[in-house]
């Protein structure tokens, strides 16, 4: 069975994997990315989020069966503030 698949952080690393994985298997791909893809969004922002989900829904007619998150937060340094940024939590 093929499936619909969102994957975001596409244009790099373990997301580009993904996506070439994915499309070799014959499933259908829509790639999410900063910087290039299917759907360019900065998922960091609440109107880049609201973007992904506008434009993965027209592009899929709705029909989503899996996303793959693969984007990540830019590094920062280990600090008291980030220990108690409720997003970190459980994940230090």
């Amino acid at each position: 069975m093929f499936r619909t698949c969102l994957v975001t952080g596409a244009a790099s690393g373990i997301g580009k994997a993904t996506v070439a994985l994915l499309r070799a298997q014959v499933h259908t791909v829509i790639a999410a990315d900063l910087a290039d893809g299917d759907i360019r969004a900065d998922l960091s922002t609440a109107e880049g989020r609201a973007a992904l989900v506008t434009r993965a829904g027209e592009l899929t007619g709705g029909r989503l069966d899996a996303v793959v998150s693969c984007g990540r937060r830019p590094l920062r340094p280990l600090t008291r503030p980030l220990l108690d940024d409720p997003e970190m939590r459980g994940l230090v």
